[in-house]
């Protein structure tokens, strides 16, 4: 893994940010790398439980953390691709219309 885990070793004690319980989530597009490292998958799957509403997308075998493309801040040149153009249209069908697929889905990768 690439990164240090310093949440794990923050000096303050967890506590639960958000009181509302997550049945209690309408909707939620979750979308995951099958093999990300930062965010272990059974995660994702434990939101998918957690949140009724839910649809999980899991983009296969893919090793990375980010599944959506990414711009660079402040005008900075560059962007990081999307990992699936599959994932990507599904959040974008989600987020716009405020459609969610209507199973879980699995997407391929791009490369």
């Amino acid at each position: 893994m690439g990164f240090t885990a310093a949440c794990a070793f923050w000096p303050e004690p967890h506590h639960d940010p958000n009181p509302a319980p997550l049945d209690r989530v309408a909707s939620a597009l979750l979308i995951v790398n099958e093999k990300d490292p930062v965010t272990p998958i059974p995660g994702a799957r434990a939101v998918r439980t957690a949140i009724p509403g839910s649809r999980l997308i899991t983009v296969s075998g893919k090793q990375a953390h980010l599944a959506l493309p990414q711009t660079l801040p402040n005008g900075l040149p560059g962007s990081i691709p999307a990992t699936s153009t599959c994932a990507t249209t599904a959040a974008i069908e989600y987020l716009v219309p405020g459609r969610l697929p209507d199973t879980d889905t699995t997407c391929r990768p791009d490369r």
